[in-house]
C-alpha cells in the first residue's frame, strides 16, 4: 500500500490517487501486478497515444496459467471466450471501456474524468475509466500489442471465486448487456434442445463445433495463445462454466476480493460487515 488516503472500498483506487498525485510525467500506464510485458511496451503505447483525440490505450492479454487443471481453464477462458466477446463489442459500438491489463491515458483526461477518487466504490475501476472517458466524447483503442498475465496455480474454488468477481463486475458494468449474455451461451441451448427432441442432438454436436472453432479462431488465431493451441477442444466445457457462474451472478450480489467481502449493487461495492 502506498496510499496516504482512504475514499472508498476499493483499495487499488487509493493507491493510484496517491501515485497520481506524485507523478511528474504526463502518461500514465496502469497495469495489473501479474502483466508480462515486452521490452518495447512503454515506447509503443507512447506511440499509440499520439493519435487525436485518443482516451485510452488498453491492451488485449492471453494468460500464462499454473500448474493445475483449473488455472488452465481459467487460461482457456480469457483467450477462448473473453476476447471474442470484448471483440464483438469493439465492433458493434466500438471500444467503450478499458481492460485492467494495460491502460495508457494522459494524465489531463483523468483530471477531466474527475480524479481516480470518484472510482473508489466500484469495483471494475478499469471498466470505468474507459466507459467515462468515452462518455466525454474520446476514443479509446485496443493496441495491437498483446501482454500476458501469469495466473496463480489456483484451486477450483479459488478460481471459481475469482471468475465469479469478473463475471459481478460485468454485471454492475453493463447490467443490460449482461442479461442479455444468457441467450449466447450456446450451452444452455443444447440442453433445452436435448431436453425437448432427444433426437435433433446433431445440433448440439453443431454448437459444440462452432464453439471450438470461435476458440480457435481469436486464441490461436489473434492472440497466438499457446493454451488454446492446445486445449481448444475444451471450449464447450468451458461454456458450461461460465454459464454457470452468469447464473449464478443474477442472483447472488456478495463477492470475495483480496480477502475481503463485499456485496455490489446499483453498480458499486460495499463492505460486508462480518460481525
Amino acid at each position: 500500500m502506498v496510499a496516504d488516503l482512504a475514499y472508498g472500498g476499493n483499495a487499488k483506487v487509493d493507491n493510484l490517487d496517491k501515485m497520481f498525485r506524485d507523478m511528474r510525467h504526463q502518461i500514465l500506464v496502469i497495469s495489473d501486478d501479474d502483466i508480462i510485458a515486452p521490452p518495447d511496451y512503454l515506447r509503443r503505447l507512447a506511440a499509440e497515444l499520439q493519435q487525436p483525440g485518443i482516451g485510452v490505450v488498453t491492451c488485449p492479454y492471453r494468460a500464462r496459467p499454473g500448474a493445475t487443471l483449473a488455472s488452465r481453464m481459467e487460461a482457456l477462458g480469457i483467450a477462448g471466450e473473453f476476447f471474442g466477446g470484448a471483440l464483438v463489442a469493439r465492433k458493434m459500438e466500438g471500444l467503450r471501456f478499458a481492460m485492467g491489463a494495460t491502460i495508457a491515458v494522459p494524465k489531463e483526461q483523468i483530471v477531466e474524468m474527475g480524479g481516480f477518487p470518484i472510482l473508489s466504490n466500484y469495483l471494475a475501476d478499469d471498466y470505468e475509466i474507459g466507459a467515462r472517458l468515452a462518455k466525454l466524447g474520446y476514443r479509446n483503442v485496443m493496441s495491437a500489442m498483446v501482454v500476458d498475465t501469469q495466473l496463480p496455480s489456483d484451486t477450483w474454488r479459488s478460481m471459481i471465486a475469482h471468475q465469479f468477481r469478473w463475471m459481478r463486475a460485468q454485471a454492475i458494468s453493463r447490467p443490460g448487456g449482461h442479461v442479455g449474455l444468457g441467450f449466447t451461451y450456446g450451452c444452455i441451448w443444447s440442453l433445452a434442445v436435448l431436453a425437448w427432441h432427444v433426437p435433433w442432438w446433431p445440433w448440439v454436436v453443431a454448437w459444440a463445433a462452432a464453439r471450438c472453432a470461435a476458440c480457435w479462431w481469436v486464441g490461436v488465431r489473434t492472440l497466438d495463445d499457446p493454451v488454446v493451441r492446445r486445449w481448444w477442444w475444451l471450449a464447450p466445457v468451458r461454456e458450461f462454466l461460465t454459464a454457470s457462474l452468469w447464473l449464478a451472478s443474477l442472483f447472488r450480489r456478495t463477492v470475495v476480493w483480496r480477502g475481503e467481502r463485499f456485496r455490489t449493487a446499483s453498480g458499486r461495492m460495499v463492505r460486508v460487515d462480518r460481525g
